[in-house]
């Protein structure tokens, strides 16, 4: 079961699904009713999934307060003390659901150090007993700073073009730092969250220019391979480390060593 549940108004879908995939981003399980596989029926799952779940996300809307499934929702939220609401339009919101702060999410753009959307997550942290989630979401923010992806890039560029071992989560944390200060770039500190944040941004770049996943060379200290983050998120694997991976891996790895990457790495 998934710890976090999102009622919403199906108006706000993209919205609803962009907090969804940030919350699986900082590893938080979210549920909400558009996971719900075709030919199951709707009204016990999500029954067990109100029941079961350990915050609400009630996201209000102009369609949503309108709702009687949303106000449903955010009834059960208050009985049980775990609502914690967003607000995506300016709405007026009837009793009892107007006595609660409210995060505000009106000019939300999907960035992760929005001021009002750590509020939510830290609400969260609260209602799971799970620290770190809205400074994981900050870090993951500052680890796309163009300056510290260009400076990842290039490290990754080269090491794919040494054909060198991959390097641990750990290695890669170091050596990125002294490639920066070896190149003149001005990085404040960062952790191993900002890294990742990094890595998530290059495999965007990769996406989008049709490269094979620099990330690919990041990889545990414990298993020789990416993290579980990169099977899910990039691969739609589990990260269990079972033989498929593995074919995977070392497939994703000869295409990037084999890969004609550009003289111009970075941005």
């Amino acid at each position: 079961m998934s710890d976090v549940f999102i009622s919403y108004k199906r108006e706000e879908r993209d919205r609803a699904e962009a907090l969804h995939a940030l919350l699986l981003d900082l590893h938080v399980s979210s549920w909400f009713d558009a996971r719900l596989p075709i030919g199951e029926a709707w009204e016990p799952r999500l029954e067990k999934q109100l029941r079961d779940a350990k915050a609400i996300v009630v996201c209000w809307s102009h369609a949503a307060a309108q709702s009687p499934y949303v106000r449903k929702e955010a009834e059960i939220a208050c009985e049980r003390s775990i609502i914690a609401p967003v607000r995506f339009d300016s709405v007026e919101l009837p009793q009892p659901f107007n006595s609660f702060q409210i995060a505000d999410l009106t000019n939300w753009s999907g960035n992760e150090d929005h001021p009002e959307l750590l509020k939510m997550l830290e609400r969260i942290e609260v209602l799971l007993g799970q620290r770190n989630i809205a400074r994981n979401a900050k870090l993951r923010a500052g680890g796309q700073q163009p300056i510290l992806v260009d400076a990842l890039r290039a490290l990754l560029v080269d090491l794919a073009r040494a054909n060198g071992p991959p390097l641990t989560y750990t290695a890669a944390q170091r050596e990125l730092k002294r490639h920066a200060d070896q190149q003149g770039l001005l990085i404040s500190e960062f952790d191993q969250h900002a890294l990742w944040g990094a890595l998530d941004a290059i495999t965007d770049q990769n996406r989008s220019r049709r490269e094979p996943p620099l990330a690919v060379q990041v990889v545990s200290a414990t298993t020789g391979r990416p993290g579980k983050g990169y099977w899910q998120k990039h691969v739609f694997l589990k990260g269990r480390g079972d033989e498929l991976e593995r074919l995977v891996f070392e497939r994703h790895l000869a295409d990037v060593r084999n890969y004609d990457w550009p003289q111009d790495q970075t941005g």
